[in-house]
């Protein structure tokens, strides 16, 4: 439900409050009137009860239809004054949730509050049981602070902790602290929100992530297929949609039709990191389509932007196929010169074709903005025959950068001046 920044071909760019859809089955959930939950004083309870073929939910004994928004610190009076009556958000933060839950209250507004959990794609070991037990412990101190708070409702446990993630043990994870919130908290809900809707995603939560109350979906141009998917999967469980965007069109600039979606969210993950995710689905300018997915982390401690990416390539044409996958980190030089002193890059690139496998390592790359070429550092090719190539920098004095390529039987080296002209001594 978080406010994303949706792109659609052509640059156009909207803010989307994505809607939550409300507690009900896909089959016949009804639909009923708003009735403000928020109270007071002490926690409200919530449930979920089976009525006419659906599900519906209830707070307080009264039934609730959730029309919301995702925001952390964003404009709830504006939220309120558009017909919204509840929002998400995506973690706690002890300076800032006293005062969002406040303001919720104020404007009698419910909040699902979320609760960070380690991702996968940002390398936390779901293996490392150290690791998961003071994960617990952390979610746990969240719950028993912020529980009997009047405007809480359900509890998000992480947010798409299924995006480039191949461990199951998430989903145990994710079922210890569901028991543990019940435990602790018996007035209020679980939930996990799932990027978009798989099949064996879905059936791995419901095996091994049993005590959560219900299931979230976030799902953008794609929405319109989740009535056809959930009858596919059999799905006869209360899930709740915390994340939706319009269908893509298409627009045609200087001669191209550009569709397809691509959306940006953006969340701090503690006062020093912020997280930017983007999806790309079935984005085209009518040549070729790509689909897929990149986060971008910035971390203010270490001066850094650590990038992940995972892509699929359609030449419309003939349907030829290409992946490509990278991993890299950016790294400020000197800090305190900001870009000015230059960016150091590690990593690597992966791509795959008919042709075969395309490997680049990036070792130590530095970039400055006043030189042509990197001043250090060096990048490796390797060919789906199992060919090095190898490009290396080298900084001869202020006004000369080395430069050597070498290849599996020669290597040669030229200079390069910071005017650009190129020598061989």
């Amino acid at each position: 439900m978080r406010g994303a920044l949706r792109r659609r071909g052509g640059g156009k760019r909207t803010w989307l409050a994505a809607l939550i859809a409300g507690v009900l089955l896909w089959k016949g959930g009804i639909a009923v009137s708003a009735v403000e939950p928020v109270k007071t004083g002490g926690p409200v309870k919530v449930q979920i009860l089976q009525t006419n073929g659906g599900y519906q939910l209830y707070v307080d004994q009264n039934p609730f239809y959730i029309k919301g928004a995702g925001m952390e610190s964003g404009n709830q009076e504006a939220l309120m004054e558009h017909g919204g009556n509840s929002f998400r958000t995506w973690g706690t933060d002890d300076k800032r949730t006293p005062h969002l839950l406040e303001r919720a209250l104020t404007n009698r507004l419910s909040v699902t509050l979320g609760l960070r959990v380690g991702l996968e794609r940002q390398g936390f070991d779901n293996n490392d049981e150290a690791a998961v037990a003071r994960q617990l412990a952390r979610v746990k101190q969240e719950v028993l602070k912020y529980k009997d708070h009047p405007a809480v409702i359900i509890w998000a446990i992480g947010n798409e902790l299924n995006m480039n993630a191949k461990n199951p043990k998430v989903w145990d994870a994710v079922n210890d602290i569901s028991k543990m919130i019940h435990q602790v908290d018996p007035n209020h809900l679980t939930t996990t929100p799932l990027s978009g809707f798989k099949r064996e995603v879905v059936q791995e939560v419901k095996n091994r992530a049993p005590d959560l109350d219900l299931v979230s979906f976030q799902m953008y141009a794609d929405i319109v297929n989740l009535p056809h998917y959930l009858r596919e999967a059999g799905w006869t469980e209360p899930y709740m949609i915390t994340e939706w965007g319009a269908t893509g069109g298409t627009c045609t600039y200087k001669g191209m039709t550009y569709s397809g979606t691509s959306s940006v969210t953006i969340q701090r993950t503690d006062a020093a990191t912020l997280e930017v995710d983007h999806t790309f689905t079935d984005l085209s300018n009518g040549k070729v389509k790509v689909s897929g997915s990149a986060q971008v982390t910035w971390s203010a401690t270490e001066h850094s932007r650590h990038v992940v990416h995972q892509l699929n390539w359609t030449r419309l044409t003939d349907n030829l196929t290409a992946q490509g996958s990278g991993d890299r980190t950016q790294t400020l030089i000197d800090p305190a010169q900001g870009l000015l002193g230059g960016v150091r890059i590690d990593g690597n690139r992966h791509w795959s074709g008919p042709s075969g496998n395309w490997d680049l390592a990036i070792t130590g790359v530095e970039v400055r903005l006043q030189d042509p070429v990197p001043q250090a550092g060096s990048y490796s090719l390797t060919t789906p025959g199992n060919k090095n190539l190898t490009l290396s920098f080298d900084r001869q004095s202020d006004d000369v950068i080395r430069v050597t390529l070498t290849g599996p039987k020669a290597s040669f080296s030229f200079n390069v001046r910071e005017t650009g002209s190129v020598s061989d001594s």
